[in-house]
């Protein structure tokens, strides 16, 4: 139960939108604005271009809805999804913020349920299980590993926050935005940050639907994906070398976005890289290896 103090608390949900379809936005908007937790502002950030043939029929039902609450931001030109974000938490004003994009849904109780996880300053975020969706509309329950405190050595390894956690609003105050050179992985890199600083909470129920679909989406970006690990792997340079179990864990997925990718020269250096990093753990070796050769023939 949220006491009066919470319950005064302001949260900004700021959702990022580019090239969808009216009706995709509205579930959006929709999953939003009918949270239980009522004190929010809906912050739409349209990071379309003025090119996008249906870009006037999603301003129109967003001028539409009637609820004070909203607010519409429309870039000139496509300017990306971090550069969205920000924009968006620059224009809030909540104590709270979370994001969220335009082809997902936030669960009724997405906010209440995590907001009643701040129970101590120490903590700068708090992320859930999530269902996700497949385009043959199977609702399949994702559960990521449970990690809580200080996470950062867990987080390393791979990103367990997945789908939308709210965030304490001065984390991006003491942590910076989102990243506007990542051309993928930019909210992984940012939860880094955050989690070299700030403990986590995770609440262990789905809170939000993630919609699997074939339209454009950057997590399907092999040469993007590349990039961002690259990036990550560049800035915990220091980090990885002082911790061989990250690092092999790092090196093995770099390695995998290669060989999707058919650069298989790189994918093989990196390879080496990995198990020479940790030469006698055979075991683990194998098993990345394998994920990396069934990857190429899915």
């Amino acid at each position: 139960m949220l006491s009066k103090m919470e319950e005064n608390k302001l949260v900004s949900i700021i959702l990022t939108t580019y090239k969808r379809k009216p009706e995709m936005v509205k579930r959006a908007i929709d999953s939003a604005l009918n949270q239980t937790y009522r004190n929010l502002e809906l912050i739409i950030v349209d990071d379309s271009p003025d090119s996008y043939e249906l870009r006037k029929d999603v301003a129109s039902m967003i001028y539409s809805i009637s609820d004070n609450r909203l607010i519409y931001i429309k870039h000139k030109m496509n300017r990306g999804a971090c550069v969205a974000r920000n924009t968006g938490i620059e224009k809030s004003n909540g104590e709270y913020i979370m994001y969220f994009d335009d082809d997902d849904e936030l669960l009724p109780d997405k906010v209440f349920t995590s907001i009643e996880q701040f129970h101590s300053q120490e903590i700068g975020l708090v992320y859930s299980q999530n269902y996700v969706i497949d385009q043959y509309n199977n609702k399949i329950l994702k559960i990521n590993p449970a990690h809580s405190g200080y996470v950062f050595d867990e987080l390393i390894k791979g990103n367990f926050v997945l789908a939308f956690p709210l965030i304490r609003r001065e984390c991006f105050d003491k942590c910076g935005l989102f990243d506007e050179k990542m051309l993928s992985m930019q909210d992984y890199e940012m939860w880094l940050r955050i989690a070299e600083k700030y403990k986590f909470e995770h609440v262990a129920k789905p809170l939000s639907n993630v919609y699997h679909h074939k339209e454009e989406r950057i997590s399907t970006n092999i040469k993007k994906k590349n990039q961002g690990a690259q990036e990550i792997n560049s800035r915990y340079y220091e980090y990885l070398n002082e911790n061989p179990i990250a690092k092999n864990v790092r090196l093995m997925k770099l390695a995998k976005f290669y060989a999707l990718g058919n650069e298989f020269k790189k994918s093989t250096q990196t390879w080496i890289n990995a198990t020479t990093s940790r030469p006698f753990n055979v075991y683990s070796n194998l098993r990345y290896s394998l994920t990396i050769l069934k990857s190429l023939f899915k």
